[in-house]
């Protein structure tokens, strides 16, 4: 693990990276709402964000699909999943846009939190 010199010392080793959610200043906070077979847009809305947290709670039966992503262009079931109660960061900029395709019977809502 790499040596950090300071409480505010950035760290020096990727696998080191991690958000506080404590620390969590929103800017923005939307979501999308892919319905089965389909996709839907996210795009950036404030100027000074720089990040996207998503994060989605799953479909009544996890079993039958799941959420999957892409940035910049639109999302197919080709694409890679997001994985229910978890977090994922994106790194995007002010009209950015991430495409969620929904896999599953059921809609699912897809939460979006812009951060600085």
């Amino acid at each position: 693990m790499a040596e950090r010199t300071g409480r505010n010392s950035p760290a020096t080793d990727e696998s080191e990276a991690v958000l506080s959610l404590a620390g969590i200043r929103p800017l923005a906070s939307s979501s999308a709402s892919p319905t089965t077979g389909a996709a839907a847009l996210y795009t950036m809305t404030m100027p000074n964000a720089k990040r996207l947290l998503v994060t989605h709670m799953g479909c009544a039966s996890p079993a039958a699909g799941d959420i999957r992503f892409r940035c910049g262009a639109t999302a197919t079931a080709a694409y890679p999943p997001l994985y229910p109660q978890r977090y994922v960061v994106f790194e995007l900029g002010y009209a950015e846009t991430i495409s969620f395709f929904n896999t599953g019977a059921d809609t699912v809502v897809v939460y979006c939190v812009e951060l600085p």
